[in-house]
């Protein structure tokens, strides 16, 4: 399997603003905005995290761990 390795700047942008929207940390914000330029999802097991962002436009980046056994 290759590794990708994207540069912080592509997301540091998008990934505050994804913070600022929802309240959530940068930290959190940054995998969501790392998903989000790889035009892939999100997978969590952060049950707080997803719960937040469930019921914004970003629940689209995201799928529950749980529900990928």
């Amino acid at each position: 399997m290759p590794l990708n390795i994207s540069p912080s700047r592509l997301i540091c942008e998008p990934a505050l603003e994804i913070a600022l929207d929802t309240g959530r940390t940068v930290y959190d914000s940054c995998y969501l905005a790392l998903a989000m330029l790889m035009e892939s999802s999100l997978v969590t097991a952060d049950q707080r995290l997803f719960n937040a962002l469930g019921q914004t436009e970003y629940a689209l980046h995201l799928v529950w761990a749980e529900d990928l056994l």
